[in-house]
């Protein structure tokens, strides 16, 4: 889209995988041979429209964009690493 090439942070802010990119994501699957699983999809959708959205900002600006792209999803994971350790007592405590 034109209207983020030339700016990666508003592209970042304001562009989204939109349900149209979506379903001619999943003909272009199709023609490859991938077998379209939409209960899968749904579960995977978020990481699927930021995979798509990482690539899209790799093929304008180059891989620190695309990793910048990931950023909000890699801090939510790290988030959710470091309290597993307290997610396992609290369900040690119950099992008590």
């Amino acid at each position: 889209n034109r209207d983020f090439k030339n700016d990666f942070k508003k592209f970042l802010r304001e562009f989204e995988v939109t349900d149209k990119l979506m379903d001619d994501f999943k003909e272009l699957a199709k023609t490859k041979g991938v077998e379209w699983d939409d209960e899968s999809y749904k579960t995977d959708e978020k990481y699927l429209k930021l995979s798509i959205k990482s690539n899209i900002a790799r093929s304008i600006w180059g891989n620190n964009e695309s990793i910048a792209t990931f950023l909000p999803m890699i801090k939510q994971v790290t988030k959710a690493m470091e309290l597993f350790p307290e997610a396992t007592e609290i369900a040690n405590l119950q099992d008590k």
